[in-house]
């Protein structure tokens, strides 16, 4: 995370992108409150949260780990 974003609403973040030739830095925004990032908070985000309630993050980045469910193996 890297602070506010456009809107009270959004936040800035950064990604990292690591390959053979160096790394990437990609900067976005995202809707608070999106936990399925489809560019909207509804329904479909708060069933996300609450099917991943109490969960561990083991590493890397917990928005896209458990907030986001987007759960890597």
């Amino acid at each position: 995370m890297l602070g506010s974003g456009s809107a009270s609403n959004r936040i800035r973040y950064a990604t990292v992108t690591y390959d053979a030739t160096g790394v990437t830095l990609r900067v976005g925004e995202r809707l608070l409150g999106d936990a399925t990032l489809d560019g909207v908070t509804d329904f479909s985000d708060l069933a996300k949260l609450a099917q991943n309630y109490n969960a561990v993050v083991t590493g890397g980045d917990p928005w896209l780990a458990c907030g986001g469910c987007h759960r890597r193996s």
